[in-house]
């Protein structure tokens, strides 16, 4: 997978390619100017709203 740093409509993005058989993936990331959190605060917030607490690993004594 390729990571480009570039702009898109003058805003700074994370370009991502891929190639899967004869399939070539191509993602724009763009940060919304109103946004209230990074990426990887969402993808924590996302994560950890939807564990079970059973299933949390910071819950388990015996998890290294």
């Amino acid at each position: 997978m390729e990571h480009i740093q570039s702009t898109y409509q003058g805003r700074p993005c994370c370009v991502a390619q891929m190639t899967i058989g004869n399939t070539a993936f191509t993602v724009i990331s763009v940060q919304s100017d109103h946004a209230s959190e990074t990426a990887c605060q969402k993808l924590k917030r996302l994560i950890l709203d939807n564990a079970s607490p059973q299933r949390l690993l910071s819950d388990n004594p015996k998890a290294s």
